[in-house]
């Protein structure tokens, strides 16, 4: 890999919700207590996983309560009611056992609104039906007591949302009544609107409450997430355009020395190879100053493209050394792998056929390099390679350019000698 291709160029990071500051219809929230479809899907299933992992915990104060309640209940009945009564209202604590049961498993936290509803009408259904069909002068308060505990777990314990909550409460007063009127049953209306119908409607009130901050919680923890993603986001760029030569898209400069420094210590610590190719365009201010600065950088940038191709490795290092001059950087490279890397250069940018009609030693671009190879003594500073490897791009020059030569050498190799 060459320049920052090895550097991965931040992606947009994928926002967990579909918010976003500057779409007010997608983070308003409405009185219908309503998202947008995917912030609202997103929203379901985290609140789904929330209350099936409170309802694990909550289901077996649920079921105490339940017990306790039964037994008071069972207590007041005349000794032939009691199976009668426990055939029905028996069902509420195998409900609550199921629906606990089913809580403790993760896999099932993406039906928990759908069984938990379900379960909920039922027991309401259950409680009211029990209250109509068992009667008796001490126990008719009691029993009617059961459905106002019914109807106070669903709407406060069970954890649904408020459309899902209020139709199992009211779906389930209304199957009970239908069963009640099936069974013979005869319900005290006004105990019932005392018991059944006040606790519904305050539920309904609360549950309302409790969905609308729920929401709005939910809503503020996901702009809290994007802004800090667009930070993290930006603080990337921003750490990329410090690294990065803006024309050419080559690591700059700064990236270079520091890569330098890195694998020199590298090098010095595994005693390894450590291979520098310096590269000058060939009398580039002439083409500059023949065929104007746009062309010139179009150039720069294809001479770039090309360098970046010889940069294969994901330790390899392509950058932009300044003006016209390149570097390219190869750890664990020794000089004959180095000479060759340099002659395929040279050839490549040949093979581009950029014309240069001010160049005085052919009719396209050419490139000059000139290449070091080291093994880092102790205790040396990394400018050395990179005096070497400048002072061997002079050499190349000044013995006539469109060439390379290994620094220590003196070697030239000429691209019309390369096989």
């Amino acid at each position: 890999m060459s320049g920052f291709e090895h550097i991965p160029k931040p992606e947009p990071i994928p926002i967990p919700t579909d918010v976003d500051a500057r779409t007010s219809k997608d983070t308003k929230l409405s009185v219908f207590l309503r998202f947008s479809t995917a912030l609202e899907q997103r929203y379901c299933a985290q609140q789904n996983h929330h209350a099936a992992l409170s309802f694990r915990y909550r289901a077996i104060t649920i079921f105490l309560l339940y017990i306790v309640l039964s037994t008071g209940i069972a207590g007041l009945l005349a000794p032939e009611q009691i199976w009668p009564w426990l055939s029905i209202y028996g069902w509420v604590g195998v409900i609550v056992v199921v629906a606990g049961i089913l809580a403790s498993f993760r896999v099932a936290d993406r039906w928990f609104t759908t069984y938990v509803s379900w379960g909920s009408a039922v027991s309401i259904a259950l409680s009211l039906t029990a209250a109509a069909v068992i009667q008796g002068e001490t126990s008719g308060i009691l029993l009617h007591v059961a459905i106002m505990y019914a109807v106070i777990i669903v709407y406060g314990f069970t954890g649904l949302r408020f459309y899902h909550v209020t139709a199992a409460g009211w779906g389930g007063g209304l199957v009970g009544i239908i069963m009640s009127r099936y069974l013979d049953g005869a319900l005290d209306w006004q105990l019932l609107l005392r018991t059944y119908s006040g606790p519904s409607l305050l539920g309904m009130c609360l549950a309302y409450a409790a969905d609308y901050r729920s929401r709005l919680n939910f809503m503020q923890a996901c702009a809290l997430e994007q802004a800090h993603q667009e930070s993290e986001a930006q603080n990337q760029r921003l750490q990329l355009l410090n690294r990065e030569d803006g024309l050419t898209g080559l690591s700059n400069r700064r990236h270079l020395d520091d890569m330098l420094t890195d694998e020199w210590n590298r090098a010095m610590r595994q005693q390894s190879p450590l291979a520098l190719l310096m590269i000058d365009i060939d009398f580039f201010k002439h083409y500059n100053d023949h065929l104007g600065h746009p062309a010139g950088d179009e150039c720069l940038r294809r001479v770039a493209d090309q360098i970046r191709m010889n940069a294969r490795r994901s330790g390899d290092v392509a950058a932009r050394y300044g003006g016209e001059e390149f570097s390219l950087l190869y750890p664990s490279t020794n000089a004959t792998q180095a000479v060759h890397l340099a002659r395929e250069l040279i050839n490549n940018i040949n093979q581009l056929m950029i014309v240069h009609p001010e160049s005085a030693i052919s009719p396209y671009v050419s490139v000059s390099v000139g290449v070091a190879v080291i093994i880092p003594p102790y205790g040396t500073p990394a400018h050395v390679l990179l005096d070497q490897a400048d002072h061997a791009l002079y050499d190349a020059k000044q013995q006539g350019r469109n060439r390379c030569v290994l620094y220590g050498v003196g070697e030239v190799v000429h691209p019309s000698v390369l096989p």
